[in-house]
């Protein structure tokens, strides 16, 4: 999910949370949530009493849920739709409706969107409860990853990093773009074909980045781990195999 924004019944954003910060580039909040409320015109008949529509505007794909007060908009991923989004959705906007409704109902329409900034606090608290990260499992990988030197792991079910060690500091300042960008094939991949037996699944990707960097991903049971380096012929092959192969057999230990 790239963010979402919820808006007053009469058109008025009250709210938008970002993910990444592709959403704040993508998406013009003040200028969408009036085309978004036409598109309610449309969809309103479908989307009454919480449910959850999926709908396509330009180039997006964006999950619609009315609240009583309010209308919620969640901007997905290519290759995001199922059940995990449309609760996450669900949920948010729930808090939303019981810490704000009665604000909004009678408010002629004015608002100071600081008054909703402490929300943030409440998002984050409904991600995390999508979002556990296995202890257990991570204190015993993180010695394995560690050995890779220059590594990032991502996890399901949004696929967010969870843990980074990236020891050289020129990395760091693309970190945030490749966590955005290398989890798009494999949530496309996940979503798309999980039913299907009879498909070549993607299980690894490697390009090279802007200013030669070259980026390895590898989807381990679910988890993504990436590995960073200046070039191919930097990476010790045979020590990166191993070394994933012992964090597939934990990982698996775990998922049991």
């Amino acid at each position: 999910m790239l963010g979402f924004m919820i808006l007053s019944k009469v058109g008025v954003l009250l709210y938008k949370f970002a993910f990444s910060t592709e959403f704040t580039e993508i998406v013009d909040a003040d200028l969408v949530s009036g085309v978004l409320t036409a598109i309610i015109g449309t969809f309103g008949s479908e989307i009454k009493g919480g449910r959850v529509q999926t709908i396509t505007q330009a180039d997006h794909r964006i999950l619609v849920t009315e609240g009583q007060h309010t209308y919620g908009f969640f901007f997905l991923e290519e290759g995001e739709e199922d059940e995990q989004e449309k609760k996450f959705a669900e949920r948010v906007m729930e808090a939303f409706e019981q810490d704000y409704g009665e604000k909004i109902k009678s408010n002629l329409g004015i608002f100071d969107r600081e008054e909703f900034m402490n929300f943030d606090a409440k998002v984050r608290e409904i991600y995390n409860a999508f979002h556990r990260i296995n202890v257990n499992l991570l204190n015993e990988i993180l010695p394995l990853l560690q050995q890779l030197k220059n590594v990032i792991l991502l996890e399901p079910p949004f696929y967010f990093q969870i843990f980074q060690a990236v020891q050289n500091p020129r990395y760091h300042q693309f970190l945030t773009r490749l966590s955005v960008m290398i989890r798009h094939p494999f949530r496309t991949r996940l979503h798309s074909i999980r039913d299907r037996k009879d498909v070549l699944t993607l299980n690894t990707i490697t390009f090279t980045f802007q200013e030669g960097l070259f980026v390895q991903a590898e989807n381990i049971e679910g988890y993504v781990i990436v590995l960073l380096a200046d070039s191919e012929d930097e990476i010790d092959i045979k020590t990166y195999e191993k070394t994933i192969e012992k964090i597939r057999k934990k990982i698996r230990k775990y998922s049991s």
